[in-house]
């Protein structure tokens, strides 16, 4: 899996896009991820809401 973010002022990193790899360098999702990006600077204000998962042992696969 690929998952392209921005980094915002503030330290605050938001999620763009999620796609499957295949390929070294997929032009379209690497196109899309942009979009959103742009998207995301010039329509929405700052991020009010925050995701946090607590990982307990074991549940990462080596």
């Amino acid at each position: 899996m690929r998952i392209t973010y921005w980094l915002a002022p503030d330290r605050v990193a938001v999620l763009l896009t999620v796609f499957r790899k295949t390929r070294m360098r997929e032009e379209a999702e690497v196109k899309r991820a942009l979009v959103a990006k742009q998207i995301c600077e010039t329509q929405h204000g700052p991020a009010h809401e925050e995701f946090v998962r607590m990982i307990e042992g074991g549940e990462i696969e080596q």
